[in-house]
């Protein structure tokens, strides 16, 4: 079993968990995966949730994927937000849970993108130092049109999720056969 902790992008906003992507990776790998996508969560909400909507599911892995509504707060702290997601890869790590990273969606609003481009630099360079895999949600969608996959400027459409489904089977799909052939 595997959980995805998140914000309302692993939740699958506006739809429901069983239109994201979360879902639709959990069906094409005949898995189970526990959304535990939270609308309007930041990484440090996930932090504090960490052990009540993960480590109570013992999964053997944890798909990661937060930042967005970090960059949206009124007292955005950078330093807060990487931490906080610091906190969580050393509590799956502790519990012998294996993190994935999905770096989240580009943006709309220029000020807003620029910063959560600042924390996804942080989150690559943090993830590829540790040996973590990354799932880059963000530079699929620039190669696919962007903001044009995203309606409201945020959240994707019914196309978007699709395209993010597709892009963590790409990473995904390799790593599940490997494990599979052990």
């Amino acid at each position: 079993m595997w959980v995805a902790l998140g914000d309302s992008l692993t939740y699958g906003f506006p739809y429901s968990p069983r239109e994201s992507w979360v879902a639709r990776v959990a069906e094409e790998l005949g898995i189970q995966i526990e959304n535990r996508g939270i609308c309007g969560d930041t990484l440090t909400d996930m932090a504090r949730r960490l052990e009540k909507d993960v480590l109570g599911y013992q999964p053997s892995h944890c798909l990661v994927l937060g930042g967005t509504n970090d960059v949206y707060q009124l007292h955005y702290r950078f330093q807060r937000s990487c931490q906080a997601f610091m906190q969580i890869i050393d509590g799956l790590r502790r519990h012998n849970i294996i993190p994935l990273v999905g770096l989240p969606l580009p943006v709309e609003e220029a000020e807003i993108s620029a910063r959560l481009q600042e924390l996804l630099a942080w989150q690559r360079d943090f993830c590829t130092e540790e040996g973590i895999i990354l799932i880059d949600f963000f530079a699929a969608f620039q190669r696919q049109g962007g903001i044009a996959l995203l309606p409201d400027g945020v959240h994707p459409g019914r196309e978007g999720y699709r395209l993010m489904a597709e892009t963590a089977l790409a990473v995904l799909r390799p790593l599940f056969k490997e494990e599979q052939s052990r």
